[in-house]
């Protein structure tokens, strides 16, 4: 929950910031449904787009998301990580937020977590 409302106070400052004018992702998650969405932030902190991803399995969170931009089309990636397991993974998705594929990362030694 605190990384869930850091990344919202992130995402308003940067769209609060002088001239900003570029969209600003910021990564939800539903935390009943584990339904994922993102918002698009734009200057003066207006949602200027949002769009729906999957839903995160059972016991997994949703650590960062960002684009790879190869053409018109960008590549969407999710990084996941599960506290219990240790395992991380990455989800591509296409421009829609549909799942194309998983990547598995690899899994966290004791005591440590991926610092996204």
């Amino acid at each position: 929950m605190k990384k869930a409302i850091f990344s919202l106070l992130a995402a308003v400052t940067v769209a609060l910031s002088s001239g900003a004018t570029a969209q600003t992702p910021m990564p939800l998650v539903n935390p009943t449904t584990h339904q994922t969405a993102i918002w698009n932030i734009g200057p003066g902190a207006n949602i200027t787009g949002a769009l729906y991803g999957p839903s995160l399995p059972s016991g997994w969170y949703l650590l960062q998301t960002w684009t790879l931009n190869l053409g018109p089309n960008g590549i969407q990636h999710y990084l996941l990580y599960n506290p219990s397991t240790g395992r991380t993974a990455i989800w591509n998705m296409d421009i829609n937020y549909h799942l194309m594929g998983t990547q598995w990362g690899p899994t966290m030694p004791a005591g440590f977590v991926p610092n996204a």
